[in-house]
């Protein structure tokens, strides 16, 4: 999805075009953020954010929004301020699937399957299964629009 929504901003020839396409896609984050889902609304300001969208002239308009928008994906602290947006949504809601699989990534590298005695790391394993746990909650809510 980001590769397309930078794909159609660039192939326009004219600035007010381009505009026009950055409008249309800042309105639509503004509905994913509204229906949280976290997972689109990250592809789409990735694209937003990239450099070859970046590197060109926009209206300051445009430039506070992409922002605005790009403050709930901080990634200082750990995305905190994704985590706790995202503990208060209420479902349905479709998270950011990147950073479930980073979370699990360093709970699998960070601690070992064994402990120091040769008794399994049950905590790691606990860990795990809350990461899981939590975006299983997301997934049994069905959304209609």
């Amino acid at each position: 999805m980001s590769y397309w929504a930078r794909s159609q901003i660039l192939k326009c020839q004219d600035q007010k075009e381009r505009e026009k396409f950055m409008q249309k896609f800042l309105k639509i984050m503004k509905y994913l953020r509204k229906l949280n889902n976290f997972n689109s609304y990250l592809a789409i300001l990735s694209a937003l954010d990239s450099a070859p969208i970046s590197r060109l002239e926009w209206p300051k308009v445009i430039t506070d929004s992409i922002k605005e928008y790009g403050s709930l994906i901080d990634s200082s602290s750990s995305f905190r301020t994704y985590r706790n947006v995202l503990a208060s949504s209420k479902p349905p809601c479709i998270p950011y699937i990147g950073l479930i699989l980073q979370d699990l990534t360093f709970v699998h590298i960070g601690n070992s399957d064994f402990l120091p005695d040769g008794k399994i790391n049950w905590c790691k394993h606990v860990k795990q299964f809350n990461i899981l746990y939590q975006m299983r909650q997301f997934k049994q809510w069905l959304i209609s629009i």
